[in-house]
């Protein structure tokens, strides 16, 4: 057997594995599709698989959505959930990466679970970030950062917010306990938006309990702040 050959043998073969994990790869996705399309009528929501590129032009309070080349978002879901219109999304982007030494420059891809709630009170801006989560876009808002009295809570929580009383109304006795006992997710309140996402894509698991996450805590807001925020909301109107 010649060297020409034996080089054949070896793109073919290449080729074979790239083919099988390919196929291996686009089986699980549909796996998943179909997953997220029963969850979704499940919970009585709209389901959509397409490739959207305007999630940041539609959130722009978001920034976690924004300084990216190019982004877009699958696996859409969307419907009214105890009284909340949520919408659910897979929420791919990329960023230009350069080696200063060698002189390259990649676009790499970072995909990101999101959750949206759209909130039928205004609330202060405030993010709530588990320290055990990275988060890209990091806390440049200029906030302050807001302490309470359980030091548990404190290590494993990072809370930022434009107005400390609102954070301490928010973030009471039994929402840290319901925060600590949940899964770890961002949470990103912009007005009359609650975000909440980590950076990597959710499995089925992980949207039921964002969304689980979502309803407790807003149920939990106390009466007097909602009040209060509806009425600052419509003096400033």
């Amino acid at each position: 057997m010649n060297a020409m050959s034996i080089g054949f043998y070896v793109v073919a073969g290449l080729l074979a594995v790239w083919l099988l994990c390919w196929m291996i790869r686009f089986a699980f996705s549909l796996r998943r599709r179909s997953k997220l399309k029963r969850w979704a009528k499940s919970r009585g929501l709209a389901y959509r698989w397409f490739c959207d590129d305007d999630m940041r032009e539609r959130y722009p309070e978001f920034k976690v959505l924004q300084p990216h080349s190019y982004q877009y978002a699958r696996a859409e879901m969307h419907g009214w959930i105890d009284g909340y219109f949520v919408k659910c999304f897979d929420y791919y982007h990329s960023r230009w990466t350069s080696n200063r030494h060698e002189g390259i420059y990649l676009e790499q891809y970072f995909p990101l679970g999101v959750v949206i709630v759209e909130l039928a009170f205004p609330f202060e801006p405030m993010r709530i970030r588990p320290k055990a989560l990275s988060d890209r876009v990091g806390w440049t808002d200029g906030w302050e950062g807001v302490e309470f009295e359980l030091n548990e809570f404190n290590r494993m929580f990072e809370v930022r917010s434009s107005h400390r009383r609102f954070a301490f109304d928010v973030i009471h006795p039994e929402a840290m306990e319901l925060l600590q006992a949940s899964p770890p997710f961002i949470l990103d309140f912009q007005k009359r938006r609650l975000m909440l996402y980590r950076c990597k894509k959710f499995r089925l698991e992980d949207f039921e309990a964002a969304v689980t996450l979502a309803m407790k805590l807003l149920d939990q807001v106390p009466e007097y702040l909602r009040e209060e925020q509806e009425d600052a909301a419509h003096a400033d109107d």
